[in-house]
């Protein structure tokens, strides 16, 4: 399993153990914006434990302006990818306000390469624009599209910070192959045949990340698994993908049907 071992070499790869400080706030955009306006959206459904968010059309191109912007399924949804700095975002859609944030929804280019939401504060708008990818009704995925399994088990001992409903965070997993592995920032979920994509961390054996779900399809180099990094900030690539290989189990794991 040659995706495990240490001595693989990539020049963007760190220790985690260094820490990683957070990029400053960036400014969201401006336009105007009437909430009033908002129809229900036929969009993917929500991670366990969050609201069915509403979303209205709307269009716009911007640039992700953080390192790793998490891509998320659905507004406050699981997150399938990142939009790395200089990434565009083609708007179709922006959704209510949950917990204080907007979420843009559209195409979003580079490695990514799909439909999916970011929050509004990760990205800079650089122009007008329309796109014919990711129609409004449908931006995003359903859980079933992606995840083969998720963590959110009901049972009471499942870390998982639950608040009530499900699961909203990863399951605490220690890291058990010996050499290590390395966390990729992309890998295309929905789709079979995909490779993972912009290695961001090398990280030890031992280190504890948080499991959220097992990709649909295998891939190379391996069935990956989103997992997020506690000691990576947001927006430094504290979500991303690990190879399965990488953990002994993952524990209260239940099957996506």
């Amino acid at each position: 399993m040659g995706l495990h071992t240490a001595a693989r070499a990539c020049a963007v790869a760190i220790v985690l153990a260094c820490g990683i400080a957070a990029a400053p706030a960036q400014a969201q955009d401006v336009e105007t914006y009437v909430p009033n306006a908002l129809t229900p959206a036929a969009t993917p459904t929500p991670a366990p434990g969050q609201p069915q968010t509403r979303a209205t059309p709307m269009s716009g191109y911007f640039n992700c302006a953080v390192p790793y912007a998490s891509v998320q399924a659905a507004p406050s949804g699981y997150v399938i990818g990142n939009c790395l700095n200089g990434w565009q975002l083609r708007r179709t859609a922006k959704s209510d306000q949950y917990n204080g944030t907007y979420w843009d929804g559209g195409f979003i280019a580079g490695l990514f390469n799909g439909c999916g939401w970011i929050q509004v504060n990760w990205s800079t708008m650089t122009g007008a624009g329309t796109t014919g990818a990711c129609a409004p009704g449908s931006v995003g995925y359903n859980t079933n599209e992606f995840a083969s399994s998720t963590n959110d088990s009901t049972d009471p001992n499942n870390n998982c910070t639950n608040n009530g409903n499900g699961c909203t965070d990863g399951t605490p997993v220690a890291v058990s192959w010996p050499q290590g592995c390395y966390m990729y920032a992309n890998f295309r979920p929905w789709l079979s045949g995909q490779t993972a994509s912009n290695t961001t961390y090398f990280v030890p054996a031992g280190t504890v990340v948080r499991w959220r779900y097992v990709a649909k399809y295998t891939g190379s180099p391996d069935t990956m698994v989103m997992v997020r990094h506690p000691g990576v900030a947001a927006g430094q690539g504290n979500w991303g993908f690990m190879g399965r290989g990488c953990f002994s189990s993952l524990p209260y794991g239940v099957p996506v049907s």
